[in-house]
């Protein structure tokens, strides 16, 4: 996680997110609308990446969070839902 200094009190924070939960600072940004393009752009940059959007210590968006799920469980739900 990023420490909470990083993450600023008024702006917006998009973070990359890694399998292991860990974030890495992306950019800030002024508005929530600058924040979601962003986010909308990286997730086609970076095809394996998922990223969060923060708002102080609050995350208000995901983007692409289902790419961190193993294929292992996903190969599991399918068989269950057979």
């Amino acid at each position: 996680m990023l420490e909470s200094g990083q993450k600023n009190g008024g702006g917006h924070t998009l973070v990359r997110v890694d399998e292991s939960g860990n974030e890495e600072l992306v950019g800030t940004f002024a508005t929530f609308s600058e924040g979601w393009a962003e986010g909308q752009h990286m997730v086609h940059t970076e095809p394996e990446a998922a990223f969060s959007l923060y708002r102080g210590k609050r995350r208000i968006a995901r983007f692409c969070h289902h790419r961190l799920t193993s294929n292992d469980a996903t190969a599991l739900l399918d068989t269950l839902v057979l």
